[in-house]
């Protein structure tokens, strides 16, 4: 999901994967947001490029299954002394505190991930030096149970159904998040879709005004507001299909669901593979 990102930024991935064992999980679709809150924070940490490795262990313990170590690694500015004891305090963040930052930060990203992996009964710690580079080391509890290596199907085909449907249809991104926002751009990628990718609505309706597009997902709250880009998006292309991601609930947003114009809403927190489902169904029921 971040490697679009890393590409871009010019950042060598190194993977040192010593264990097979299994983690125990509650939900690892949280855990995935974890991994990938961690690596595009590495990302941005690394504005010149540079190496980011990713290292798994298995630490055993006596009469007990163990547990596995993940370790996150960038070669990048580092964090400031004084700032490491807030760095997981809810709304601290160091990114934007300059006028010529380009990743603003909302202080969030690290706060909820390590709630998640507390709720998963580990621990989440950092270490850093300035100029050197930082490094999270994630410990979760390993079950007996080993990870066997994914089966290979003799002749299975080489794309999905569903994106053999979606070569040639463009879609219309707009998120503010970064990391949601190029996660949705990644997998939308590699289903065939040519992704266009913005951060506000002022953006997506100039967007929508210019360019034709078959497929438009949308946040409802971001700047400018998720509303405008759904009203363009009926205005200019009415044929195409809208889904709308959002954090109200079902209750709330389903009475608004034809008045907003969505195909589809998708609600938060969700995986990134539940804009592929959405997509999938409403693009079925255009193609009948």
């Amino acid at each position: 999901m971040a490697a679009h990102e890393l590409a871009h930024a010019q950042i060598r991935v190194v993977r040192r994967y010593q264990s097979q064992r299994r983690p125990e999980l509650r939900d690892s679709g949280q855990l995935e947001q974890v991994f990938l809150n961690l690596i595009i924070n590495a990302c941005h940490a690394m504005p010149e490029g540079g190496m980011l490795t990713i290292e798994t262990q298995y630490v055993p313990r006596e009469q007990e299954a163990g547990e596995i170590a993940v370790r996150i690694t960038d070669t990048g500015t580092g964090i400031k002394p004084e700032h490491l004891p807030h760095i997981f305090e809810p709304f601290f963040t160091t990114k934007g505190r300059s006028s010529d930052s380009k990743h603003a930060g909302t202080g969030l990203g690290l706060s909820v991930s390590q709630g998640i992996v507390a709720a998963h009964g580990g621990s989440l710690c950092v270490e850093s030096r300035l100029g050197v580079g930082t490094t999270f080391e994630l410990w979760l509890s390993s079950t007996d149970a080993f990870a066997a290596p994914p089966e290979k199907t003799p002749g299975a085909p080489a794309a999905r159904t569903s994106e053999i449907r979606a070569r040639g249809l463009r879609a219309l991104l707009a998120e503010d998040e970064a990391p949601i926002r190029d996660a949705i751009a990644s997998i939308l990628e590699e289903e065939g879709y040519t992704v266009v990718a913005v951060d506000d609505a002022t953006m997506a309706v100039a967007k929508l005004k210019q360019e034709d597009f078959d497929v438009v997902v949308t946040d409802l709250i971001m700047p400018g507001g998720g509303r405008k880009v759904l009203a363009a998006a009926n205005h200019y292309r009415p044929h195409a299909r809208v889904v709308l991601i959002t954090g109200m609930l079902p209750s709330d947003i389903g009475e608004q669901m034809g008045d907003l114009g969505a195909d589809a809403v998708i609600h938060k927190p969700f995986q990134i593979d539940d804009v592929l489902v959405a997509l999938e169904k409403i693009l079925a029921v255009t193609a009948e």
